[in-house]
């Protein structure tokens, strides 16, 4: 049924970008890529992939690995460091991050790290166990699981010698999110609404021989 058919954005084809799961909300190009976005590339609301296994996430990493990371990558950190988030997006998803006064952008700190540990830029960094409005996309059953582990961390002794990243989400955030795409479908949406959602202001259409000769939009 999509034989033939192509997604344009004013008469060209689109840089059809897509992504595992958002989050609950799809990034803008501009804040994600350098050299400007595309106005159908710009963040929307999902609400379609809470079936996603990264819809929301959590990893601790301890302060002296991360010190010995960062100093590898060329951020150099004594053996005290500080983290925190210093900008995000319109979504929430981090921009920078400020480390010992350096700012870093998140992208890079996922790279350092490992993007299949952050597996998106859509994090919190705590230095304890996270507050129960600080869970975000969370079950209620994780919530009061965090919660114990909250109050059990109050007498650790080590609960001061990790960083806890609180997300949600995988991947880069911009286009179609996938297991949004599977959400909306699974609800009986078609897929001319499942593109024109996440591609704003799109059209699917069959191709012709001009689309050929119009030159593709990049991103």
């Amino acid at each position: 049924s999509t034989r033939g058919m192509v997604v344009t954005y004013q008469g060209r084809l689109i840089s059809s970008c897509y992504h595992s799961c958002c989050g609950g909300a799809t990034a803008s190009s501009d804040q994600v890529w350098s050299g400007g976005g595309h106005p159908y590339l710009e963040g929307v609301a999902c609400g379609f992939c809470a079936e996603s296994p990264h819809y929301s996430w959590e990893y601790r990493i301890d302060k002296d690995r991360l010190v010995r990371m960062l100093n590898d990558a060329g951020i150099k950190c004594g053996p005290e460091i500080s983290m925190e988030v210093l900008e995000t997006d319109a979504a929430g998803r981090a921009k920078a991050v400020r480390i010992n006064g350096e700012i870093v952008a998140s992208g890079k700190l996922r790279q350092i790290v490992g993007n299949t540990k952050l597996y998106s830029s859509f994090f919190r960094i705590f230095e304890k166990e996270p507050e129960y409005t600080a869970m975000g996309n969370l079950s209620l059953e994780e919530k009061v699981n965090r919660i114990i582990a909250r109050y059990e961390s109050e007498f650790r002794s080590d609960s001061a010698k990790e960083f806890i990243f609180t997300g949600s989400g995988n991947g880069h955030g911009v286009g179609l999110c996938q297991w949004g795409a599977s959400g909306m479908a699974n609800q009986g949406h078609t897929f001319q609404e499942i593109l024109t959602k996440y591609y704003k202001g799109t059209k699917v259409e069959k191709y012709t021989p001009r689309h050929n000769a119009q030159q593709l939009v990049k991103r």
